[in-house]
């Protein structure tokens, strides 16, 4: 009984491990495709915050601070589980993942580029979730004083890493519930994987060149 126990213990532990490795693969991944903005957009991009410290302890601190010309986008991670995982923002300050067998008419969409999805009646059964704390975000002073003097457009994002399957969220005057893609605006900020921020900001940095010219 003793070794049986033990066997499940080095097991368990071995779980946590490959998850651990997973979860800090996906995320060096995702400053990997972030960091090319360099390269195409002379981007800065400053590290405000371990990008891995989301995993374990939300902030209302940036992660990243990316300046991509006369935009500057304060990008927190969050931690969306996965493809078998699914997301759904309560509240400005409070989401949960959680994983279901069965879903509902329409209450969830993928977090993918905008698709028509096949809805149809059922029942949502959720198994293990996780709820969290979104702290509001605070941009510091001197971007503040740098947007008013110089005209530079300030966005928040939120980056999912590794993205859940599906996203939803309560509208703000709570009535109903909506459908999540990226790009889209949840209370302010909008949502994003790691390799759509490129291309967004990517595409108004052009966008603004065009402008400007």
């Amino acid at each position: 009984m003793v070794k049986i126990i033990e066997i499940a213990t080095v097991l368990l532990i071995l779980f946590f491990v490959c998850v651990l490795c997973r979860y800090f693969y996906k995320r060096a991944c995702a400053i990997r495709k972030i960091n090319t903005l360099k390269t195409v957009s002379s981007a800065k991009i400053k590290k405000n915050r371990s990008p891995l410290a989301s995993y374990f302890i939300l902030s209302d601190k940036a992660d990243l601070i990316v300046e991509v010309g006369k935009r500057v986008y304060f990008a927190r991670f969050l931690n969306g589980k996965g493809a078998h995982r699914f997301m759904h923002f309560a509240s400005p300050k409070f989401f949960v993942t959680y994983s279901k067998m069965r879903f509902s008419v329409g209450n969830l969409t993928a977090l993918r580029p905008r698709r028509a999805v096949t809805k149809s009646p059922g029942f949502l059964t959720t198994g293990a979730h996780s709820v969290k704390i979104l702290p509001p975000l605070k941009i510091p002073e001197e971007y503040i004083r740098i947007s008013k003097e110089y005209g530079q457009v300030l966005e928040s994002v939120l980056i999912l890493n590794p993205a859940p399957n599906e996203v939803s969220y309560v509208t703000e005057n709570k009535t109903s519930i909506k459908v999540a893609f990226t790009g889209d605006e949840i209370y302010g900020q909008k949502i994003f994987t790691a390799s759509t921020f490129v291309s967004y900001a990517e595409r108004v940095w052009r966008e603004d060149r065009i402008q400007r010219n």
